[in-house]
C-alpha cells in the first residue's frame, strides 16, 4: 500500500469525524474518504480494470477516483490516465 493510502486509512481510524478534504460546496471525513475510496477500488477491482480514464474537474470526486485507482493499481497493476479538463481531451486521445 502506499504511504499515503496508509496515511489515510491511519487518520480515518483514529480521527474519523475529522475533515479530510472540503471544496465550496462540499466536505468529506476521514472515515467517509476512506469508505468512498474503498467502495470505488473494489468496483474497480471486480471489474478487472486495467486502464482508467479520470474525466472529472479537480474536485472532491477526482480524489475519491484517484485514490481508488491507487488502491486497486496495488493489485492490479492499474494505470491511471489524468483527462481532467476538456482542452487535455483532445491531446490525450492525439498522443493515446
Amino acid at each position: 500500500m502506499s504511504i499515503l493510502l496508509e496515511q489515510l486509512e491511519s487518520r480515518a481510524r483514529l480521527t474519523p469525524g475529522a475533515i479530510a478534504i472540503r471544496s465550496a460546496s462540499a466536505a468529506l471525513s476521514f472515515a467517509r474518504l476512506w469508505a468512498d475510496v474503498n467502495a470505488v477500488a473494489h468496483k474497480l477491482r471486480s471489474r478487472q480494470v486495467s486502464s482508467l480514464g479520470i474525466y472529472l474537474d479537480n474536485g472532491i470526486e477526482w480524489i475519491v477516483v484517484d485514490l481508488a485507482a491507487i488502491a486497486a493499481g496495488q493489485r492490479n497493476d492499474l494505470h491511471t490516465v489524468p483527462v481532467g479538463r476538456i482542452d487535455r481531451t483532445d491531446h490525450v486521445w492525439r498522443v493515446a
